[in-house]
C-alpha cells in the first residue's frame, strides 16, 4: 500500500512489471513470525526430512509425520 494515494499508479505499474513482488507482500498480511523456542530449529529439520520422505514416495506421510513427532518429542 503506498503512503499517497497519488502514488498507487507507480506502484500498479511496479506490480504489473515485477508480479513476483506483489505476490511477496500479499504475503506479509498473512504470515506468522516462528515460534520462540530454542528447539525450534531441530523441529524444522524433522518436519521437512518427514516431508522428503513423504513427497518423494518412500514413506506414507503419515508415519514420516508421526516419526517427526516422536523425534521432536524426544528432543524437548
Amino acid at each position: 500500500v503506498p503512503l499517497r494515494k497519488s502514488a498507487t499508479p507507480l506502484l500498479e505499474a511496479f506490480y504489473r512489471e515485477n508480479p513476483y513482488r506483489k505476490v511477496a507482500f500479499e504475503q506479509v498480511a498473512v504470515a506468522q513470525p516462528r515460534p520462540r523456542v530454542p528447539q525450534f530449529a531441530v523441529w524444522r529439520n524433522f518436519l521437512e526430512e518427514a516431508l522428503e520422505k513423504a513427497l518423494k514416495g518412500n514413506v506414507p506421510a503419515r508415519q514420516a509425520l508421526e516419526e517427526a513427532q516422536r523425534k521432536a518429542e524426544a528432543a524437548r
